[in-house]
């Protein structure tokens, strides 16, 4: 159980690696794409003030340089958007990396608590079986006796009697 929880843990991390990476991919396609809009609305901006200036329009002034300014205004907007998109998009991938370590440690951690709990269990049950066995030829109740337990109904204001008929004296189970 715990060599297979282990596997599980070491493919969460690699499954969380690999979104970590997708993250940074993510943010490093968004700068690109971000880089290449505002390249092409600087080409943009270009032709618009080459084809004013070839119909003798003043480019620094007037309509000119509103049109300008709309198309700067647009392309930083957009450039923006792009930016924000990419980031939302890593945010998707790092929250799945923390996903996959958080599952990859809960799923080793419930199989070292199996573990404990068949140890636990299997000494409990060999304890029982001790007591079920030689209980009724008097060793473990010489054992019990030694240790201040007492056989039916814990005489003295004990517990009471526990699952074998044993109850304690004076406060000891």
């Amino acid at each position: 159980m715990l060599a297979q929880a282990s596997y599980n843990k070491m493919v969460a991390e690699k499954n969380a690696r690999l979104a970590d990476l997708s993250a940074e991919d993510a943010i490093r396609q968004g700068d690109r794409d971000a880089s290449e809009l505002q390249a092409y609305g600087e080409k943009i901006q270009g032709a618009q003030r080459a084809g004013f200036a070839a119909q003798g329009v003043k480019v620094d002034v007037g309509s000119a340089k509103q049109v300008q300014a709309e198309t700067a205004g647009k392309v930083a907007r957009d450039v923006v958007r792009i930016k924000n998109n990419a980031w939302k998009v890593a945010w998707g991938y790092r929250v799945e990396a923390e996903n996959q370590r958080t599952a990859g440690a809960f799923g080793m951690q419930a199989a070292q608590n199996a573990a404990n709990n068949t140890i636990l269990t299997g000494g409990l049950k060999a304890g029982g079986s001790f007591i079920e066995a030689f209980g009724k030829s008097g060793l473990a109740g010489k054992m019990l006796d030694e240790l201040g337990v007492t056989k039916s109904g814990g005489g003295g204001g004990g517990s009471g009697p526990g699952p074998y008929g044993w109850g304690t004296s004076g406060g000891l189970m």
